[in-house]
């Protein structure tokens, strides 16, 4: 990739006959955003684009509904919302200056969810929560209650199953994850357990037609009506690590394989690097 400051990435494309372990998108900055698609069997780079010019870098991204969904920002606080095809290229671009710092984009395809919180002076601000159509067009926004110091110290915190918006807030002394209408009209809300873990870890994430919030050292699963909520076993996400002379974290999960985004320090090169699941043989 391209020398930058960061990146970001995703799982693309399922393990199929054409991609036998799936394949990663990664988005990297400066100069703009590049972002790339790559082959988890081969290696092989697939697609490669610009999705935005100087000084926006990515910020998020996510592949749902055949579309890449990616957030950038930079430090004039432009924003924007792009959508890109598989191959890579800009299908929309939407200007979401007023939302701040973006933190999940999550969609389903049909319906994009972004959570945002603003900043001042390096003290956080108020968050707020917004929702696109399957053009990119804006339904909704609002901010959103809750302590703000945690709400912008949380990531990975919305999800969006079969059209219906969810995002995990921290409010009232305790986690809560919230149904939302395409307009952000509260429909339901679920309080996790008291025994849970870290809720500034905590993440929220979709897993087929459940709802998966992982608050080490524990997990749990909601349906999406949120009235069935249980404790289920908790594989633990590999660690960030060195390999060779490069940090590697930002790890995703595609079929048999755990991939991890690396930057090698003092160059800014940004590269992919990927194993199967401990437990496969």
């Amino acid at each position: 990739m391209p020398k930058g400051y960061g990146y970001q990435m995703t799982p693309g494309e399922d393990p199929s006959p054409t991609h036998a372990a799936g394949t990663v998108y990664m988005a990297d900055g400066q100069p703009g955003a590049v972002i790339a698609e790559w082959d988890l069997a081969s290696g092989k780079l697939l697609h490669q684009g610009r999705a935005a010019s100087p000084p926006e870098d990515p910020r998020t991204l996510t592949y749902a509904g055949g579309v890449v969904h990616l957030v950038t920002g930079g430090l004039t606080e432009r924003t924007s919302y792009i959508r890109l095809t598989p191959e890579l290229k800009v299908l929309t671009r939407t200007r979401i200056d007023d939302l701040g710092d973006t933190k999940t984009v999550a969609s389903d395809g049909d319906l994009t969810l972004i959570t945002s919180c603003r900043t001042f002076y390096d003290t956080p601000g108020p968050c707020f929560v917004a929702t696109y159509d399957r053009r990119g067009v804006r339904i909704a926004s609002r901010a959103i209650d809750g302590n703000v110091f945690e709400l912008w110290n949380m990531h990975d915190d919305a999800a969006v199953v079969d059209g219906r918006a969810y995002v995990l807030l921290f409010r009232e002394g305790a986690l809560h994850v919230d149904e939302l209408a395409r307009d952000l009209t509260p429909i339901a809300s679920s309080v996790l357990p008291s025994e849970s873990g870290s809720h500034r870890d905590a993440t929220l994430h979709s897993r087929v037609d459940r709802l998966v919030v992982d608050v080490p050292p524990v997990q749990y699963e909601f349906s999406t009506d949120l009235a069935e909520v249980k404790e289920v076993p908790r594989v633990a996400p590999p660690e960030p690590r060195w390999i060779g002379q490069a940090w590697c974290q930002g790890h995703v999960r595609v079929g048999p394989v755990d991939a991890f985004g690396c930057l090698r320090p003092g160059t800014g090169e940004a590269f992919v690097t990927w194993d199967r699941y401990h437990e496969e043989p």
